[in-house]
C-alpha cells in the first residue's frame, strides 16, 4: 500500500528499464531510491544481506519472495532439523521454544 501510495508500485511489479531521456531518467533514479528506501524499511534486519547487490527494485522484491515462498528442500530440511534440536524441560513456557523460530 506504502508504494502504491507513493505511484511507484510497478517498480516491484515489473522489470522497468531506465529511460534514455536525461530528465526522466534522474525521476526514475529517485523513484528507484524511493523504493528501495521503503523495501529497506519494511524488512526485517535478517533480510537485509539478502538484498545487498541487487541492482534493480524488482530483483530486491523477487529476493523477499525467493525467500518468504521458498518452498526449496534445504530450507525444509533447516527447520526440521531446529525441530530436533529443540529439547523442552519439564516446567518451561513454551513461549520459550516458539521464540526459536522467529
Amino acid at each position: 500500500m506504502v508504494l502504491k501510495d507513493n505511484g511507484v508500485l510497478e517498480f516491484m511489479e515489473n522489470q522497468i528499464n531506465p529511460p534514455q531521456d536525461a530528465q526522466q531518467l534522474i525521476q526514475h533514479n529517485k523513484n528507484d531510491n524511493k523504493v528501495r528506501g521503503i523495501i529497506l524499511e519494511g524488512v526485517r534486519d535478517h533480510i537485509i544481506p539478502h538484498l545487498h547487490g541487487k541492482k534493480t527494485t524488482y530483483e530486491m522484491w523477487k529476493a523477499i519472495l525467493d525467500l518468504h515462498h521458498g518452498s526449496s528442500d534445504p530450507r525444509k530440511v533447516a527447520l526440521k532439523q531446529k525441530l530436533r534440536n529443540i529439547l523442552i524441560r519439564k516446567g518451561d513456557p513454551i513461549i520459550t521454544y516458539l521464540s526459536k523460530f522467529t
